[in-house]
């Protein structure tokens, strides 16, 4: 027994965290913290587990569908996280990988972190709870159909994170060509990307609720140190009575807008803009006129903690 205890008591210390430290502190705090029932490794040199993300995807849908069951749940929950670690090189899944559905509380995060390393050819259609580090994205052409549309077409159910990466459309035939990215909200989610560049199109195609009526509680969009030389970091409530509040802080863009009459803005000071007026620029009801909601400076967006949003923690009780 007394040798036990000198030896530490035969306890086994917990595995080393084998995702990249990043010196960047926001991005550490976002991080998913939640049980993870899965990590799944994907290397295009044989490496990892999976060399595709279709397998990879398929087999994290699997486990994750099989705990939920067990547990009796109509729904994964944030104790029910899969984490995807990707090796570094360009992943083409290709028509095979169809729309590209990822289910919901998944993480992906690139195991080289330069910026650059990883890449995926091809659009996606992500599932809040979603977290997404280090991997660009470009939607390629698939043989002149609608879809994929976007790179990341995304689909509010808990909070999204997406951050150092870039996201591309290079499918002049996909539905949402030219934009980067879109989003189907919904009340109450939040959507953050922080250190994103987006390179085409003249403004994202991020939405709120389809067919929402009468005051909404609206979404939580933060635009965190994002680039976006050719476009609007753009968001629009589908509503005028929707509470949406959206958050522009640092980074550079042709242009911000906020469509929505009662939505709110925060926008940075320091964020540069070619432009604040014209199409896709500034804080405006659907019909185009300027909205009587609130515009700001304020900075002090709320940061995500653990892979969930304030709202998201007290929701599933984290």
């Amino acid at each position: 027994m007394i040798l036990l205890m000198a030896a530490g008591g035969g306890t086994t210390p917990p595995p080393a965290d084998p995702r990249p430290v990043i010196a960047d502190p926001l991005v550490m705090q976002m991080r998913p913290t939640g049980r993870s029932l899965r990590t799944i490794r994907i290397a295009r040199d044989g490496s990892g587990e999976f060399t595709t993300f279709k397998a990879a995807i398929a087999a994290g849908t699997a486990t994750q569908n099989a705990a939920v069951a067990a547990a009796g749940l109509a729904r994964p929950t944030p104790n029910f996280w899969i984490t995807y670690l990707v090796g570094p090189g360009v992943y083409q899944p290709g028509p095979e990988f169809g729309s590209g559905e990822i289910h919901p509380f998944a993480a992906f995060y690139a195991l080289d972190p330069t910026k650059g390393a990883t890449r995926v050819e091809w659009g996606m259609e992500p599932t809040g709870g979603f977290y997404w580090e280090g991997i660009d994205v470009t939607c390629v052409d698939n043989g002149g159909a609608f879809d994929p549309k976007y790179a990341f077409h995304l689909h509010a159910l808990a909070t999204i994170v997406l951050t150092r990466c870039s996201f591309t459309n290079a499918a002049p035939a996909a539905g949402g060509y030219p934009m980067p990215i879109g989003m189907d909200g919904d009340t109450g989610c939040t959507l953050v990307c922080h250190d994103v560049d987006f390179t085409t199109g003249p403004r994202l195609s991020n939405h709120g609720l389809i067919g929402g009526t009468g005051p909404l509680a609206g979404m939580t969009i933060v635009y965190s140190q994002c680039r976006y030389p050719t476009g609007s970091l753009y968001f629009s409530t589908l509503n005028d009575s929707d509470l949406t509040e959206m958050w522009v802080v640092g980074g550079s863009a042709d242009a911000c807008s906020l469509v929505g009459d009662k939505a709110t803005l925060h926008l940075d000071p320091a964020t540069v803009l070619a432009r604040t007026t014209g199409s896709y620029a500034g804080h405006t009801k659907l019909d185009g006129s300027a909205a009587t909601g609130t515009t700001d400076a304020r900075t002090d967006w709320p940061v995500p903690t653990g892979g969930l949003s304030a709202a998201d923690r007290a929701y599933y009780g984290m």
